[in-house]
């Protein structure tokens, strides 16, 4: 629009959806300083969605874990992970800015996370969440839905992550036959 001025927008992350690298590991690679600020960790009962996932009765214990994941400075996705509390139980004593939650659960519970069945949708951000993202509401954003499971083939995590729109783009490569 005339006289609106010129906005630059910075290029997007490209991610590999099947890549098998940690947040973390990936942005490492990508010489962006990643880090994590943890927003939640508490006890919560599970609702019909975690449940379902998790294969668990409506109101079973479960931990909730929420955490902002940042890249150069900047946030980028915003993890809300729930964990079955019988299975894991002291896990909210671990640091999860600091340590991979994937890595505690094989080091201090014995489990391994072999698979995970991922959903992307796209959505507009409400409030709160567009806020710890550091966007208007409203804005454009992926929300990634997944259920990983151990290698015992247990479902051990629900997860929703909502990513920016603006910063973040993924990608699949696969073979054609």
């Amino acid at each position: 629009t005339r006289g609106r001025g010129t906005t630059v927008l910075r290029p997007r992350i490209e991610r590999d959806f099947e890549s098998a690298y940690s947040f973390t590991d990936e942005m490492e690679r990508r010489g962006l300083d990643p880090a994590t600020q943890l927003i939640a960790a508490r006890p919560e009962s599970a609702g019909e969605a975690v449940a379902a996932g998790l294969e668990l009765e409506p109101g079973a214990p479960t931990i909730f874990v929420e955490r902002l994941r940042l890249a150069a400075g900047e946030p980028l996705l915003l993890e809300q992970v729930h964990l079955p509390a019988e299975r894991f139980p002291g896990l909210l004593s671990a640091n999860p800015e600091r340590e991979s939650l994937y890595d505690v659960l094989a080091q201090r519970f014995g489990t391994r996370i072999v698979r995970a069945r991922e959903t992307l949708e796209p959505v507009l951000l409400r409030a709160r969440e567009a806020r710890l993202l550091d966007q208007r509401p409203r804005t454009p954003a992926l929300l990634i839905e997944g259920i990983a499971s151990a290698d015992d083939d247990r479902p051990v995590e629900f997860s929703r992550t909502f990513v920016r729109g603006d910063r973040t783009r993924y990608y699949v490569e696969r073979t054609v036959y």
